[in-house]
């Protein structure tokens, strides 16, 4: 009897041990189904992470034109109160619509700045961008006859090659 018992513990340790080895084999598999499923995570969390970066710079950007159609708009509104007109000199200016009536620079307008021409009180009627990078000269004024340059009359010996 001894040896027929022999036989069914070595019979149930045989059962267990294939047991065992299809477990094993089952958490062979679910591990590397787990490891799978780390990496995808892994991946996962890496493309959100480009995603919300991506979405911070887009919302920068969203945000950046936003302002300059903001900018835009107010440069469109400032403009409206000006014509571009060509004055009595033949120069080609913005006239302000409105009071006091003043002449803004051409060639500053088009880089959206609103220069205020100023009087040069010259002979020739002209009026200056102030701004230092164009300081432009327009004959906005309509001067008939300028006046001719005096020549000093009082003088008869005048002889430039006697230096005495």
């Amino acid at each position: 009897m001894g040896t027929i018992k022999d036989i069914v513990d070595l019979s149930t340790q045989l059962a267990n041990s294939v047991q065992d080895r299809k477990v094993s084999a089952e958490l062979y598999k679910i591990q590397s189904l787990t490891l799978q499923l780390q990496a995808e995570q892994s991946d996962l969390h890496d493309k959100n992470v480009q995603l919300r970066e991506a979405l911070l710079d887009l919302r920068d950007e969203n945000r950046q034109l936003k302002n300059e159609l903001t900018n835009r708009d107010e440069w469109k509104n400032k403009l409206a109160s000006y014509d571009l007109v060509t004055t009595e000199g033949g120069a080609t200016v913005y006239k302000s619509k409105g009071e006091p009536t003043h002449y803004i620079c051409p060639s500053c307008v088009s880089k959206r700045e609103a220069q205020i021409l100023q009087d040069c009180r010259d002979d020739l009627g002209n009026y200056q961008c102030p701004n230092h990078d164009c300081q432009t000269k327009y004959p906005v004024k309509l001067i008939e006859d300028p006046p001719l340059p005096t020549v000093n009359r009082g003088v008869r010996d005048y002889d430039p090659l006697n230096y005495r």
